[in-house]
């Protein structure tokens, strides 16, 4: 009789491991096939940005273009003017930030980003996420309001 309960018991486990394993199997296809959708379901970047820009700047990864940036010599000559205190400050803090260092952020800042500037001291930057889109496109994006 033990034997008969001990063997009921293994049945009934096994079974609740086939179905959690089903039920993971399930959750990691559907997080592949939103991942997938969301690498294939794109716009064109130019035709999302509002006519009658002044300036179109397009880069293939952020990061590239604004790293070297960063430790250019010529910048600090620049912003030893009192009138970019504030730029200055900045750029102090992201030289010296451990973020530059960031798998994660360093693989999101590897995008290609698209910006158009506008007469009015206005601009909009449009990033391509690739696979990241799976996860930014629920989020809400602030929009900044200079006006």
């Amino acid at each position: 009789m033990d034997k008969k309960v001990q063997s009921e018991k293994r049945k009934g486990f096994s079974i609740l491991l086939k179905w959690l394993g089903i039920i993971l199997l399930v959750l990691i296809a559907a997080i592949g096939v939103i991942v997938v959708f969301s690498m294939i379901d794109k716009a064109d970047p130019i035709n999302a940005l509002p006519p009658d820009f002044s300036v179109y700047m397009r880069t293939d990864s952020i990061i590239d273009s604004v790293e070297p940036l960063l430790d250019l010599e010529a910048a600090d000559i620049i912003l030893s003017d009192p009138s970019f205190a504030a730029a200055r400050e900045l750029l102090f803090q992201l030289r010296t930030a451990d973020l530059r260092d960031n798998f994660l952020l360093r693989s999101a800042a590897s995008r290609r980003v698209d910006i158009a500037v506008y007469d009015d001291n206005r601009f909009l930057a449009i990033i391509d996420m690739g696979a990241y889109s799976a996860v930014t496109r629920w989020e809400k994006i602030p929009v900044l309001n200079t006006a």
